[in-house]
């Protein structure tokens, strides 16, 4: 991470968007197009057996790239926390209690964690800024190989994790 692009997240409160997002996104849509064919075939050909099973991939096909998009949005916010007088030495021992992996101080002024990989992921990346008496935590997936993209409730349960914390840890 630069020192514009940590800037630019303590302005906006979110990771921007990069090409791999993108991809990501026109991978989803690509992939909506084999139900839609097969939707087009079943009502254009009035296939009267298969009457039902076209409008059960037609809410598939709209509702699964609006999820998609919605999570891959997600992943790029920042959730904000504010604490009076948090310092260094807090969030440290806030962070040696929680069950992360290779926790990592940069000099610019963010740290740097990850979570062990499960069943559903590959294991997330934890990023913490602290902005004055403001705390940004954001968790995504580490995107092994470019194929895992979001998270269903993984990534809250860390942000939930630290900050109940962090909580503790501050009077």
């Amino acid at each position: 991470m630069t020192e514009e692009l940590l800037e630019r997240i303590k302005q906006k409160n979110r990771w921007p968007i990069t090409f791999s997002d993108i991809f990501s996104f026109t991978i989803i849509l690509i992939c909506q197009l084999p139900i839609l064919l097969l939707l087009r075939s079943c009502i254009i050909d009035n296939v009267y057996d298969l009457k039902f099973v076209p409008y059960i991939f037609l809410i598939i096909a709209l509702f699964l790239p609006l999820f998609m998009c919605l999570k891959l949005y997600q992943n790029k916010l920042f959730y904000s926390l504010n604490i009076p007088n948090l310092s260094e030495l807090q969030i440290n021992s806030a962070l040696k209690k929680t069950k992360f992996q290779n926790i990592e101080y940069n000099k610019l002024g963010y740290y740097s964690l990850y979570s062990s990989a499960h069943l559903f992921s590959w294991g997330e990346e934890i990023t913490i800024i602290l902005d004055n008496n403001r705390l940004l935590i954001n968790s995504r997936p580490m995107n092994v190989n470019g194929f895992q993209q979001i998270i269903i409730k993984k990534d809250k349960k860390n942000i939930r994790i630290l900050i109940d914390e962090l909580k503790k840890n501050c009077p």
